[in-house]
């Protein structure tokens, strides 16, 4: 049960810290004449958003995070039941019983 606990508080983290990487930061500056609309990082605003020297490559790490990490465990714990009926998995049906209850 503990291991479900650190790997539930870890999991959390991770989507969080990879989620603020890639949320982006809407700055409205209204001039004179005209409205310019800029983009900055939700974590740091004095960083430009996809910026290719400071945001860029920590965006393409959090979205492999949440691509490769983040939704497939959470496919996973949505669709286990599902799964348990069609594949005999009973390595992990300890683990997954732990999760659900």
């Amino acid at each position: 049960q503990a291991l479900c606990i650190i790997l539930l508080i870890s999991y959390t983290s991770i989507s969080e810290t990879s989620l603020q990487i890639l949320l982006p930061l809407r700055y409205y500056n209204a001039g004179d004449s005209t409205t310019t609309e800029e983009w900055y990082v939700y974590v740091d605003p004095g960083v430009e958003y996809m910026d290719k020297t400071h945001h860029l490559a920590f965006w393409l790490v959090a979205l492999v995070v949440e691509l490769c990490v983040v939704l497939p465990y959470a496919l996973l714990m949505l669709l286990a039941p599902w799964i348990m009926r069609c594949i005999n998995l009973t390595r992990i049906k300890p683990l997954l019983d732990e999760y659900q209850n």
